[in-house]
């Protein structure tokens, strides 16, 4: 989310540690990691996704 917009998701088959994650209320964090250029717009776009220290 980028304010009120969603920019994206993690797809179901990959999102397995984050859904739980989520699910027992922890906050999470993603940022870009990585931009490359790809036909396919699955591949363009790389993700870290984190636990923020408070």
């Amino acid at each position: 989310m980028w304010g009120k917009n969603q920019l994206g998701y993690v797809p179901r088959l990959e999102n397995a540690t984050v859904s739980q994650m989520l699910n027992r209320g922890q906050n999470l964090r993603a940022g870009i990691a990585g931009l490359k250029e790809s036909d396919d717009p699955w591949e363009r776009v790389t993700v870290d996704i984190y636990e923020p220290v408070d």
